[in-house]
This record gives C-alpha cells, structure tokens and sequence, in this order.
C-alpha cells in the first residue's frame, strides 16, 4: 500500500474559509422549515431553557435519546433524528467554494500531488471534488476515497473508483462521510458493502429526497460508526499516519467535544508540526492549549488560506 512523506487533516475550518455562506454549528436553527417537528421541537426548546440552550447539545440530545416513555415520543424522536439530518444537508448541500478562492486551492491541490500528502478530512461537503474538476495547468484531478465503494447502481456501465486512468488522484480520506455517499439498505449499521458513492450530477435526479451517509456535528458521533465501513476507513487512516513522517492540521482545532481524536492524535504528537486555526478570542485560547499538547508543532491563528498561499509559493 502507498505510503504518504506528509498528512494534511482538514477541519471544519477548512471549508468555512472556502466558502463564506457555510453555516457554522451556531447558525443551523436558523433556516428551519416552519412547519417541520424540528422547528417546533427547537421553538420549545428555547423558551425552556433560555440562555442554557446551546444547538451543538440540542443536536447531540435528539440524536443520542434513547429512554422514552411513550410510543408517541419514540416516534416523534425517531421523526426528529430524520429530520435534522436532512436539515444539516439541506443548509451545505447548495454551498460552493468562493469564486476568488479557486485558483489558490487548485494550486494547493497541485502541491499535495506534487509534494506526495495525503488529504484526511472530517468534512463531509464536496469542495475538494468540485475543485479538482476546475484545476487548471497540472493536469487532469480525480479523487480517491482511499476505500473501495459500491458504484450508482443507475449508472450505466463500469466506471474505476477515482475517475479515468489518465487522472491524476488525490487521496482523500473522508472520516465522517461524504454528502455523495449513501445507504442502499438504510441500515443504522454501516457496512462496506452497503455504501454506495454517486456522481454530483446524480444526487440531484435519483437520490434527491435520500440523506447521505454521514455522521452528524455532535458529541455522540459514536452512534454513528457501527459496522464496519468507518472502522475500516480509520484503520487506513492509521496506517498512513505510521508510515508519515509530518502531520499537520489545517482548519481544525480540536473541540473539546473531539476528545477521542485529541487522544488518536497525540499519539502522533512527535509528528504535529503545524496547526492552522483562525484569530478570534476563542481561537486564541485554544492556541494556548494546543501548544501545550503539541509540543513540536507551530500553531498558526492567520487562517487557512494564509496558510496554503505561503506553503504554495
């Protein structure tokens, strides 16, 4: 198996920055559809808590409940965790990578291949696939998944995972799915067979009213990792994070929420030498606590695309 000198791990920094109009974790409630259980359930949810309302718990509390007393509220929840993965999707799924950005991340892309990295992401949009097929000047760009998934079963013919064989490929990890991965069985229990990857172009025609296989932005990602397609994803992960001999992070800042990635990662803390967050007061804060951790690393708080125009000069 290929070995990669460098991984990059992109956060959700990454594409915030790409894209100005990406919803942060804050803004999701805001756009709920007015009629939906979820904008009922979120409506009650603020005038019974009031300051202690916080939509990552809100998020994290619908989709973790397990204890009802009713058969009404197991329905109503189970409605509830439909729904706002649905939302989630709807508010990204129409996002684009900013017009002026192209240009750099194509280059940025063109350097990965050139310099042999390895791109691991915990996003789930389609920036980077989107980017690839507007790359100018290096060549033609495809991305692999790093795991071998099922074709469209509507798409006529066979097609090689990663596009034509004259491509160029960037390797690209996606730990938390992809908004063109989807379920065939819709089994709460994930396995590498059951997945399917679907051309952009697809999404909107066939699997229009599907939810993607993801696992949502909340402290209880773990509900979502049973089978065996994301355990064997993050054993690859692994393996090329052993085999590398630089990891950096760019656009991700380790919540505290992610308290099982800090622990993956320290492991390899050796290896950290650069972390890119931004400048606010929060990000600040968590340069001083990253520091600490990552002993070996320089934290950046200038923001990812400073960050990817120095690196690619």
């Amino acid at each position: 198996m290929k070995k990669y000198k460098k991984v990059i791990v992109l956060g959700a920094g990454f594409s915030k920055a790409l894209c100005s109009s990406m919803p942060v974790i804050k803004e999701l409630f805001e756009n709920t559809e007015e009629n939906s259980m979820l904008n009922s359930f979120v409506k009650r949810a603020k005038e019974k808590l009031n300051d202690y309302f916080d939509v990552e718990n809100c998020v994290s509390y619908i989709l973790s409940r397990e204890i009802f007393f009713t058969d009404k509220e197991d329905i109503e929840f189970y409605t509830l965790r439909k729904e706002i993965l649905k939302h989630i999707y709807n508010e990204m799924k129409s996002c684009e990578p900013d017009a002026d950005k192209l240009d750099t991340m194509g280059k940025f892309l063109c350097y990965c291949d050139e310099e042999n990295i390895l791109l691991v992401t915990f996003n789930y949009d389609l920036f980077i696939e989107k980017i690839c097929k507007r790359i100018n000047g290096c060549g033609n760009f495809a991305v692999k998944y790093g795991i071998k998934l099922n074709q469209d079963p509507y798409q006529e013919g066979t097609k090689i995972d990663g596009g034509d064989l004259g491509d160029k490929n960037i390797e690209l990890l996606k730990l938390h799915g992809s908004f063109n991965w989807f379920s065939m069985s819709k089994s709460d229990n994930a396995d590498i067979d059951d997945i399917i990857s679907v051309e952009q172009d697809g999404i909107n025609e066939i699997f229009i009213d599907d939810v993607p296989f993801y696992v949502p932005m909340s402290n209880t990602k773990y509900k979502y990792f049973a089978g065996n397609f994301y355990k064997l994803l993050w054993k690859k992960m692994k393996y090329y994070l052993d085999n590398a001999e630089v990891v950096d992070f760019i656009g991700y800042g380790f919540p505290k929420t992610d308290f099982d990635n800090l622990m993956l990662f320290s492991s390899y803390k050796e290896k950290v030498k650069n972390i890119v967050i931004y400048k606010s007061l929060e990000d600040k804060q968590t340069k001083k606590r990253l520091e600490k951790i990552f002993s070996s690393a320089q934290v950046h708080t200038d923001g990812t695309i400073n960050y990817i125009e120095r690196i690619i000069k």
